[in-house]
């Protein structure tokens, strides 16, 4: 069931929120944290209020379908890595009733774990759900160039597509394809709204509370 933020008198507006799992956790770790410590429930619900609060408040009813991770397996023959990520996948799936994990692939490419197919079912459900009409709003916490042609195709559906990055890793050509663009801050957990095309900061800082970890 999706959650009501606000109750108006204007038309539903559905969200779903994708996150690039690995976008997200690299923030994180430059912010010191880690994923079992970060409130995705107020994670979710703030991107929802401040877009809105932001950009038309009191027109519309905005409507959280659902959030979607993307992230990747390590083959079971890596045990340690295997067991804590599907632990933490199923921690996700169980304590935050709107989440749903999307998983790819982890492989092994000399020393290093390289993600493979996780862009691609990314931005498979992002068009798909586009033309089924399933949301009005998408909100794509990523910023690789990957994404640019799955933004690209949903917006020519008629949808409206709003960004949430890191300074410290984006594309330029992705954040301004968005309709919206939010930057993640790396000493608070807030917002800043960025302007499209015109790629500066509007004076506006949208914050967040404390994270939270759900029992």
């Amino acid at each position: 069931m999706g959650i009501f933020v606000k109750a108006t008198d204007g038309p539903i507006r559905r969200i779903i929120i994708f996150i690039d799992g690995e976008y997200l956790r690299k923030w994180l770790e430059k912010k010191g944290k880690t994923r079992e410590e970060f409130g995705f429930k107020d994670f979710s619900n703030h991107l929802v209020h401040n877009c809105f609060d932001t950009l038309k408040p009191g027109l519309t009813t905005p409507i959280l379908i659902r959030t979607y991770y993307y992230d990747a397996i390590p083959d079971p023959s890596y045990k340690e890595g295997y067991e804590k990520q599907t632990e933490f996948h199923k921690y996700l799936n169980r304590n935050f009733s709107n989440y749903e994990v999307r998983t790819g692939n982890l492989a092994k490419r000399g020393k290093y774990y390289v993600q493979k197919g996780v862009d691609a079912i990314l931005a498979h459900d992002m068009i798909v759900k586009a033309f089924l009409d399933q949301y009005d709003i998408a909100i794509i916490v990523a910023g690789d160039q990957d994404h640019f042609t799955a933004v690209h195709s949903v917006k020519n559906r008629g949808k409206n597509v709003y960004g949430v990055y890191h300074a410290d890793s984006y594309s330029r050509d992705l954040v301004n394809e968005f309709d919206i663009g939010y930057e993640l801050e790396d000493n608070e957990s807030n917002f800043k709204v960025t302007e499209k095309k015109e790629f500066k900061h509007k004076n506006v800082k949208i914050k967040m509370e404390e994270d939270i970890v759900e029992e």
